[in-house]
């Protein structure tokens, strides 16, 4: 694939509603997980929340 290509194929992505919604949910859910963080929450809400927390910076 040329650069040229790649380039176009981020731009539709970049420009794509779908994904820009996607990505905005992800920023919504991780600071709403941050802030559960910050209180003394239950133990299995915080296993819960580790794969959450771990596919939210794998994402970024």
């Amino acid at each position: 694939m040329s650069a040229a290509t790649m380039r176009e194929w981020f731009v539709r992505i970049r420009n794509n509603k779908l994904f820009e919604t996607f990505v905005i949910l992800v920023i919504v859910s991780s600071a709403l997980l941050i802030g559960a963080k910050t209180y003394q929450i239950d133990p299995t809400l915080e296993q819960l929340f580790e794969p959450l927390d771990k596919g939210i910076t794998l994402f970024f």
